[in-house]
């Protein structure tokens, strides 16, 4: 495989693969930014087809009218794209969806997953898939940074903390497990987990450079779960965009620990990614938990981040480069 620069701009990364057209999966959600990548593939010739990815609400989840709204006006604008296929799956419904997706994916050799816009606990099962599947040789994870987050709760009415699908640990002892918690915006239901950490290991991966009101979110979040945070446990701070670095530090943590690891990814969805892969390399010691929530404000990003170069901040993560994997 050649030398090449495993993350930065879409642009930049598109260029590494030469003239590759992509069959692009992707999630219409009620962000702005879940468009973008579609878009930006289509415009520049670099299109083959596109899977989209459309969720239903469950039935009591605040503000689904809304959401749904929101949601339509994004697949309009991607059915712009070439050769759109849409795919529908209820929020909470379980995988058959997502393989079915991999299935499809797997006639092609280059695949871009964007997860700009679509769920953890999609998004993290079908990365392991797709990087299972022998026939893609090629795999690109593109995220779109969204312009700001409102003030005020962003998601609520969690389901029971439970391990993510595709991401539950095959030894099931698990008693006394370190923590690894991915610092973000939403306190879900982890009071008891956290409790269970006390006289056990409790890390933090802390995105940064995190800039206001984002610093004062994560500080809230930090501290809530652990008053004593700064005295009493490990805090790595890691740009929010670098999902490789937060892979190396994940790797070493999980190296030194002797027994099981819960990895909760509440941060960046770079950074959730990286918990992902982290899981794929020691499933018998690792599972990823999340609180899936019910409820998503409809106005939970604005817009898309503008670089100082005046380009979309749209970032694309080389994990697959001609059959080899890139980390």
């Amino acid at each position: 495989m050649k030398d090449l620069q495993p993350w930065g701009h879409i642009n930049s990364m598109l260029n590494e693969y030469g003239g590759a057209k992509w069959h692009c999966i992707s999630c219409a959600s009620f962000e702005v930014r879940s468009a973008h990548v579609p878009l930006v593939l289509n415009s520049q010739g670099r299109s083959s087809s596109n899977d989209v990815l459309k969720l239903t609400p469950p039935s009591d989840a605040g503000g689904r009218g809304e959401c749904l709204a929101a949601a339509e006006r994004s697949l309009k604008q991607i059915q712009s794209a070439k050769n759109v296929k849409v795919i529908e799956s209820p929020l909470l419904g379980g995988m058959a969806v997502a393989l079915e997706i991999v299935r499809r994916a797997s006639a092609h050799q280059s695949v871009v997953l964007d997860i700009s816009g679509m769920p953890k606990r999609f998004f993290m099962f079908l990365v392991l898939k797709l990087m299972a599947e022998p026939a893609i040789k090629d795999l690109l994870v593109t995220y779109t940074k969204p312009e700001s987050y409102p003030e005020g709760v962003l998601a609520k009415d969690p389901e029971p903390v439970a391990a993510l699908p595709g991401c539950g640990r095959l030894d099931a002892g698990g008693a006394g497990a370190l923590m690894v918690v991915g610092v973000g915006y939403i306190q879900f239901s982890l009071a008891e987990l956290l409790e269970q950490s006390k006289g056990h290991g409790l890390a933090f991966l802390m995105p940064f450079p995190p800039g206001a009101p984002s610093a004062r979110r994560n500080w809230t979040l930090l501290h809530h779960m652990d008053p004593d945070v700064e005295h009493n446990r490990v805090i790595r701070r890691v740009h929010s965009m670098d999902m490789f670095e937060a892979l190396s530090w994940i790797n070493e943590y999980v190296d030194d620990a002797s027994g099981s690891v819960d990895l909760i990814p509440l941060g960046p969805k770079p950074h959730s990614l990286a918990m992902a892969l982290a899981y794929r390399k020691r499933p018998e010691r690792v599972q990823v938990l999340y609180a899936q929530p019910h409820t998503y404000r409809a106005d939970y990003s604005r817009g898309i981040a503008i670089g100082a170069d005046g380009e979309a901040e749209a970032y694309g993560y080389c994990l697959k480069f001609n059959g080899g994997e890139c980390f």
